[in-house]
This record gives structure tokens, sequence and C-alpha cells, in this order.
């Protein structure tokens, strides 16, 4: 139990915040605004994505049938 407490006192994330920063600076503005959206996902997992998402989500509801007395007879 003790061990916890210690080791939550010393917990930081200070060394990994400062690479991210400087990562910021040397790359390009896509890998920004990538390093951006995966900062957003972590720290707002409740909200929307800032880009579209990488597969088309199916729609709400029931898909449509179409009926046999609208179908053309021939």
């Amino acid at each position: 139990m003790g061990e916890d407490v210690s080791n939550e006192v010393l917990f930081s994330v200070t060394e990994e915040w400062n690479g991210i920063q400087e990562r910021l600076q040397r790359v390009a503005y896509k890998i920004k605004l990538e390093i951006k959206e995966g900062l957003r996902l972590l720290a707002f997992p409740e909200s929307t994505m800032l880009s579209p998402p990488p597969r088309k989500l199916p729609a709400k509801g029931a898909k449509k049938k179409k009926s046999p007395l609208h179908q053309k007879w021939h």
C-alpha cells in the first residue's frame, strides 16, 4: 500500500509532455494535426474527431426494404 502512494507522488508526465512539444516544433503541419487529434482523443474521449472517420459509418435505423408491390413488372 505504501509503495502505491509513493509511486503516485513521484508520477509525472513532464518528460513525455516536453518530448511532444519538441516534436510539434519539428514536424510537418499534417503530423501536428494528427498529434493534436490524438491528444484530443485522450483528453476528451466523448467528443467528436477533428477529421472524418477512416471508414464510412453505418447510418442509424434499419435498412429500407423494397416492397414487391412497388417493383415494375416487365
